[in-house]
């Protein structure tokens, strides 16, 4: 994607969820207390989210029912804000003219990333293969992955906890590169020679709907943990390239490669997406 058409997209996005002029006002309390509040704990008006599942210290966290980590599905991890801003809306109960009733709502805002590049482990096997007593693999792993998700949620208070449901639109992108060079040890010059090298490399583009239900724990007015459950159901579009190439003089080989590009519908639920902890203000 080009710079302008990022730099365009994200702030669509920030001024369709946000009001930046009630951003960066001063920070200030919900000015009426709704009637479903049960709690003397006083609430503000924003909030800003990090992700601990971006850190390796809590297992199964972005692991779906569908058998794999979200966004690379061998393993990979995360790291995301999220933003909400509160806000509280009266409408009018049926039947009983006068009598207003309280929905407490968010309008939210998630963006995250996760970039990798690192040497995979270097592992030695014997073999005896045309004259070779040994064979090197060497993996290289590098790519990266960007997401937003935006949409609006529905809370429910009960003294210290909230319950919240609602409804995000997801956006990501995905680009990996994965190679690994064979080399094999030759005997007559004591060292090791390239024999092939293999590469791999995707680029994913999906976007849809991700129904949502989480709650939250208010330590205090200012800080709070809070986690939820998705449900994804998005649609990819992914092209894939493999590539082959022969080192070895003495095998009578041509490069090889495939390209493969599909489609479709990907449903996944993930029932613990996030944990996070959150800063009021």
């Amino acid at each position: 994607m080009k710079t302008t058409t990022i730099i365009f997209f994200q702030v669509f996005i920030f001024s369709y969820v946000f009001d930046f002029q009630a951003i960066f006002a001063q920070s200030d309390t919900i000015a009426e207390k709704p009637s479903k509040e049960k709690s003397s704990i006083k609430r503000y008006k924003n909030e800003i989210a990090i992700d601990l599942s971006g850190t390796n210290l809590i297992p199964f966290v972005n692991y779906s029912w569908s058998g794999y980590y979200y966004p690379f599905e061998s393993g990979g991890r995360y790291s995301s804000l999220l933003y909400r801003r509160y806000k509280v809306k009266k409408k009018d109960v049926a039947n009983s003219p006068g009598i207003k009733d309280v929905v407490l709502y968010a309008n939210r805002l998630r963006l995250g990333t996760y970039f990798a590049n690192n040497d995979l482990n270097k592992s030695i096997s014997s073999t005896n293969s045309q004259g070779y007593n040994a064979s090197l693999n060497l993996p290289t792993r590098e790519g990266y992955f960007i997401f937003t998700r935006f949409g609006r949620e529905i809370q429910e208070n009960f003294g210290n906890f909230q319950l919240h449901y609602g409804l995000d639109v997801v956006i990501d992108y995905n680009r990996a590169r994965n190679t690994e060079d064979y080399y094999q040890f030759n005997n007559d010059l004591g060292r090791y020679d390239i024999a092939s090298i293999y590469e791999a490399r995707a680029n994913t583009l999906r976007f849809g709907l991700s129904p949502l239900i989480g709650f939250k724990y208010f330590l205090s007015s200012r800080i709070s943990f809070s986690t939820e459950a998705v449900f994804d159901i998005l649609y990819r579009f992914e092209k894939l390239e493999t590539s082959w190439e022969n080192k070895r003089p003495q095998l009578d080989l041509d490069k090889t490669e495939t390209v493969v590009r599909r489609q479709g519908v990907l449903a996944a639920i993930y029932p613990i997406y996030t944990i996070n902890l959150g800063f009021h203000f």
